[in-house]
């Protein structure tokens, strides 16, 4: 350790952010690996070698799939259900693009931009953007991960020469996975109805409430 301290025992994992050693007592000690000065292994014989220090591990990181960030393009959904008498729902689709950067090994933001169309008027569509953080598991290493996130949609519907903003918060849940280079996530995003009630009320009147989710299946590069 940097203050001249030794642990001896057996790494259970190792992490841009720490160290998770069993002791020969079989007490499970963590350590910031910035407080590591280095890594040692022992054999029979005796000492065998050093381990990089932590400092020289960034490298090893890379080949083991440590990326902080991602960008890719995928297939993205709409639905919006409402229990108006002669109000139909709406169903959109079309594609996004999508940036995700970790701050650490359980936290992320999530960033980009969603064009879709009606389902059943093609004429309409639908351009915006969302902002999501994230809270979970294995963000900037490979390997299975899943999460939950809160975060701020915007987007505006035109059709013709009319159009119409809508924003709001929503609340997310996804899973994926992510290779060395490679990522692969999907997720649900529960809309606030807010702006989505007014409108319907505003335009045809009555009282309406109404579920909006939005989802996404998308095919990112890691760096």
């Amino acid at each position: 350790m940097n203050d001249g301290s030794i642990i001896k025992g057996e790494i259970i994992s190792i992490n841009p952010n720490e160290v998770r050693i069993k002791t020969q007592d079989g007490n499970i000690v963590v350590v910031k690996l910035k407080e590591v000065y280095s890594l040692k292994e022992e054999i029979r014989t005796g000492e065998k070698e050093s381990v990089k220090p932590p400092s020289q591990l960034k490298k090893t990181y890379d080949q083991e799939g440590y990326f902080k960030h991602s960008i890719g393009i995928g297939s993205y959904a709409l639905s919006i259900a409402n229990n108006h008498t002669y109000y139909e729902d709406d169903n959109l689709g079309g594609f996004a693009f999508f940036g995700t950067s970790a701050f650490t090994h359980n936290i992320a933001l999530r960033y980009g931009f969603f064009f879709l169309k009606h389902d059943d008027y093609s004429e309409i569509n639908d351009n915006g953007f969302e902002i999501q953080a994230l809270f979970g598991n294995n963000f900037d290493l490979a390997g299975f991960k899943i999460y939950g996130g809160v975060g701020f949609f915007s987007e505006t519907w035109e059709f013709s020469n009319f159009s119409e903003d809508f924003s709001g918060f929503q609340l997310s849940g996804g899973l994926g996975y992510n290779w060395k280079r490679v990522a692969l996530d999907f997720w649900l995003s529960f809309r606030q109805a807010d702006d989505y009630e007014a409108f319907i009320e505003d335009t045809i009147g009555g009282s309406v409430e109404m579920t909006a989710v939005s989802g996404c299946l998308l095919v990112s590069f890691r760096f």
